[in-house]
């Protein structure tokens, strides 16, 4: 656990606890509400058809379990709290990918006015702080422009080899999710969220669910490995 679970004396200190655990609760419960009405914003502006006849999704109220307790046990770690720029860009990641794992599952789309606003957010976080805290923000530039670039190149060498059954939305979302995690913990995102998918894909055609030339949404996936990687590194 993170150090400020602990007093000067090395006790652990209730308050602390207790101010972790409220602030985070209250953080999933916000970060849910965003996810939701991300979704209602894309379906109308989209026109998806997500909420049909105004029924809610199992996709939608599943995510919104798991967006709920991955944001917990991240932030009850304790470790990503010693940095509140990451805590935010984390944020941000989680809510906008939340939203893309249910346009993925429901519509097989992961549409470009998401990718677009959560690029831009990323550029005005990292940006600000190239302007008021030069060294730190150069810093996380880098970090994060290594982590794009390592992620972008993975995927369009997968996207051409594999002659396009690839979804060119894949390859997109993976170098912004470079830039929100950097280069230290996207590859983790990668092969956590590669691996979970060769084992649904071995699964299904397994069951006879699916043929080989059958395609599978990825996000999910991908979703999955970044809140494992959180989680561990």
């Amino acid at each position: 656990m993170g150090e400020k679970w602990f007093g000067v004396d090395g006790r652990i200190e209730v308050r602390k606890i207790m101010e972790v655990v409220i602030s985070t609760i209250v953080g999933a419960i916000l970060l849910v509400v965003l996810f939701y009405i991300g979704i209602v914003m894309v379906d109308t502006r989209l026109s998806l058809d997500i909420r049909k006849e105004k029924k809610v999704p199992v996709s939608i109220v599943i995510t919104g379990v798991i967006t709920f307790l991955g944001w917990c046990a991240v932030c009850l770690d304790g470790r990503i709290y010693e940095d509140k720029v990451q805590l935010f860009l984390t944020f941000l990641l989680i809510c906008g990918m939340a939203v893309l794992n249910v346009t993925d599952l429901e519509s097989h789309i992961i549409p470009n006015l998401v990718l677009k606003v959560m690029l831009f957010l990323w550029i005005g976080v990292v940006g600000c702080y190239v302007i008021f805290h030069i060294e730190y923000g150069i810093s996380l530039f880098l970090q994060a422009l290594a982590g794009g670039v390592i992620s972008g190149i993975a995927f369009m060498l997968c996207y051409v080899l594999s002659r396009k059954q690839l979804g060119a939305g894949d390859v997109k979302l993976v170098f912004v999710m470079g830039l929100y995690l950097t280069g230290q913990k996207i590859m983790g995102a990668l092969v956590y969220g590669m691996l979970l998918c060769c084992v649904y894909s071995i699964v299904q055609l397994c069951r006879k669910k699916i043929g080989w030339k059958d395609g599978v949404p990825l996000t999910p996936f991908l979703y999955l490995g970044t809140l494992i990687t959180l989680f561990i590194l």
